[in-house]
């Protein structure tokens, strides 16, 4: 949930995805504060798929059980 929060608050503050933003990023020579968003923005968006897959491998392993 917090991955989830942090990444609906880029994307509010910037008015885009991450994905549209990170190309706006490597494109150009942000401001340091953006690119600190960028980092923050990018590990929160990696948490919530690392979740999603661990949330998964965990439902395949208890329908084994």
């Amino acid at each position: 949930i917090k991955y989830q929060t942090m990444a609906r608050q880029f994307q509010a503050k910037y008015s885009m995805n991450f994905e549209t933003f990170r190309a706006r990023v490597i494109a150009g020579t942000p401001p340091a504060d953006e690119e600190q968003d960028y980092f923050d923005w990018e590990l929160a968006v990696t948490g919530v798929a690392d979740m999603q897959d661990e949330i998964k491998r965990l439902k395949a392993l208890r329908k084994k059980a």
